[in-house]
């Protein structure tokens, strides 16, 4: 779904907010959910408006917010995870 593709994509802008504060990489995470988001017309099967700027940029901070959350959920995982891919 559209949703779960934000949260995936915006994941990894997020984990480096969680991690270091601020996000410096991503731009070519958000730029991939943007083109994904504008090829989407129209927005549902039974909306007639497009994806426009705001709807997209809503669509990104709602996914980043997401991410934040699942990464603080299951931070244990998260952190297991990092170690493996540290080796």
């Amino acid at each position: 779904s559209i949703d779960r593709y934000s949260i995936i994509v915006m994941g990894g802008i997020a984990a480096e907010a969680v991690e270091y504060g601020r996000a410096d990489g991503g731009a070519g995470d958000e730029e991939a959910l943007v083109r994904f988001l504008r090829s989407l017309n129209p927005r549902s099967g039974n909306a007639v408006s497009a994806w426009t700027p705001e709807l997209i940029r809503n669509q990104a901070r709602w996914g980043a917010t997401q991410s934040v959350l699942l990464l603080k959920e299951y931070k244990p995982c998260y952190d297991a995870l990092v170690d493996a891919l540290e080796r």
